[in-house]
């Protein structure tokens, strides 16, 4: 089945006729306008021939990832379901692609990271394992009920750590394996910028990785209760990203309607 068309897809023989044109008449142009379309030119070089095609092909290996991580979602028949993960790799690709483009170059042109206060943060939550919040039963023995008794706190504090490490397992081998299939495609096509890093530079490289995988994997978590719920058998005029905005949204009035009860 084809990929759902990139509607902000730049036209490579359309941009290099533009550029020809430019630099054609770039000599009569004052120095306020050919610093403006010197920077258009760069930013659009940078899109066409070093963002895009690290994207389409990080978009491939996501598609194919996403069928083998989610085994759910690899169904026949449902179009619409195709192209909910056609668009969900493509934003996770373009995400990759772009942001780490602007941190190397933030990083070559000696830029701090954009939120230093949170840096530290930043690399424990997107760089590192996710380690176990494992509980130690304080908050049951806060009851006042008589009836809740020392061995019944304890099955309930193994009960919730047991929980705990295996999604902390979970989320860790999904983010391995995520990696390992966008990181040889990154090495590829961004090897220059990635040789110059120190270790700072690869916490923030670390980051755009982790953030590009935490928005991932909502998405095909989302993705897969849409299907698991019926709602992914007829084609709602929505691509993923608005059928999902309206969905929660849909989803929450019912909830309040409800009185709180699902």
């Amino acid at each position: 089945m084809a990929k759902t068309p990139d509607k902000g897809k730049i036209d490579r023989d359309e941009y290099l006729d533009m550029r020809y044109m430019y630099y054609k008449l770039r000599k009569y142009f004052p120095e306020d306008l050919k610093e403006k379309g010197d920077w258009i030119m760069d930013f659009f070089h940078a899109r066409v021939e070093i963002i895009q095609p690290a994207k389409y092909e990080l978009q491939d290996a996501l598609i194919e990832h996403t069928k083998r991580q989610y085994p759910q979602l690899d169904v026949a028949g449902k179009p619409y379901l195709d192209e909910c993960i056609d668009e969900i790799a493509l934003m996770a690709a373009d995400f990759l692609a772009a942001d780490l483009y602007e941190e190397l170059k933030n990083i070559r042109e000696g830029k701090p990271y954009y939120m230093p206060e949170k840096f530290a943060d930043h690399v424990a939550f997107f760089c590192r394992p996710r380690i176990p919040k494992l509980e130690n039963g304080d908050n049951y023995r806060v009851s006042k009920s008589g009836k809740i008794t020392e061995e019944m706190i304890q099955q309930w504090v193994k009960e919730d750590n047991d929980d705990e490490i295996a999604y902390c397992n979970e989320v860790n081998g999904r983010k391995s394996a995520f990696i390992e299939t966008v990181q040889p495609i990154l090495f590829k096509h961004f090897k220059e910028g990635l040789d110059e890093l120190d270790v700072d530079g690869w916490n923030r490289y670390g980051i755009v990785v982790g953030n590009a995988f935490e928005l991932y994997s909502d998405d095909c978590r989302d993705l897969a209760g849409y299907l698991e719920d019926g709602l992914l058998d007829v084609h709602p005029g929505l691509d993923f990203h608005r059928f999902a905005l309206k969905t929660d949204k849909e989803q929450r009035e019912a909830y309040k309607l409800s009185g709180g009860k699902k």
